[in-house]
């Protein structure tokens, strides 16, 4: 991860807006909009909630590591872990579920206008398709994909869901992305979802020792409701405007 983004996070959450990470940054807010995007998709969902715990408890210093690798929690390389998975290994750590949502296959408007829209799975052997590197390869919405047209052209590659979601945004071919996301990237065109359909999840994991200290229970105790919240609020968004298309 680019630092320059890292330090962008921060200084919105302390400032709590991106206008105000950009006045004490000292950059524009399209600035600091565009390194907001090239953040991995855990983040984009933490800014807002970590600046609402921040006020809520001040005294507790928060240490953010992004990154796509599962630290070892049990090592104690974290307290905590947000972990973007449907289902969890068997293991003595203690994880609490915070959502779960279903993936679709999408491109942008602008690959839509030139290529056209893949809409059924046996049409994305015709296209560009979006690639994973090292650990994100084993995303089962990418082997999906891939199992469906393994000839298929690609031309990028990211070990990065986030950096992924980037490049189908930015017209760079079709790839995976929540389905929730069409409410907020109208840039987004939905091609198909997959059937059955595939599901990702958001979990917080810690260790059995570490699961009542205070600080830990704290964080716990605020996140996992208002993620709930959040789920529940872009699901509404969506099934509105699905109703509405």
């Amino acid at each position: 991860m680019d630092w320059n983004d890292l330090r962008v996070f921060l200084a919105v959450a302390r400032q709590g807006s991106a206008l105000g990470a950009a006045a004490e940054l000292a950059v524009n807010q399209t600035t600091v909009g565009r390194r907001l995007d090239a953040l991995d998709l855990s983040a984009n969902m933490l800014m807002p909630a970590l600046a609402e715990f921040r006020a809520l408890y001040p005294e507790i210093t928060v240490e953010l590591i992004i990154t796509d690798r599962f630290l070892d929690i049990a090592a104690g390389e974290a307290d905590i872990a947000m972990r973007g998975t449907d289902t969890l290994e068997d293991s003595d750590l203690v994880a609490r579920k915070l959502a779960q949502f279903e993936f679709a296959i999408c491109c942008s408007r602008a690959y839509a206008a030139r290529r056209g829209v893949p809409t059924k799975p046996e049409d994305l052997k015709d296209h560009i398709l979006i690639g994973g590197e090292q650990e994100l390869t084993n995303l089962p919405i990418l082997k999906w994909m891939f199992a469906q047209a393994p000839d298929a052209e690609v031309r990028c590659r990211s070990n990065s869901l986030g950096n992924l979601i980037m490049a189908v945004r930015s017209g760079l071919g079709v790839g995976p992305a929540p389905l929730l996301m069409l409410v907020d990237h109208p840039e987004l065109t939905l091609c198909f979802t997959p059937d059955p359909p595939m599901l990702g999840g958001s979990w917080l994991v810690t260790r059995q020792d570490m699961k009542n200290t205070p600080r830990v229970r704290a964080f716990i105790d605020f996140f996992v409701p208002y993620f709930e919240g959040e789920l529940r609020k872009a699901t509404a968004a969506y099934e509105a405007q699905q109703r509405g298309a």
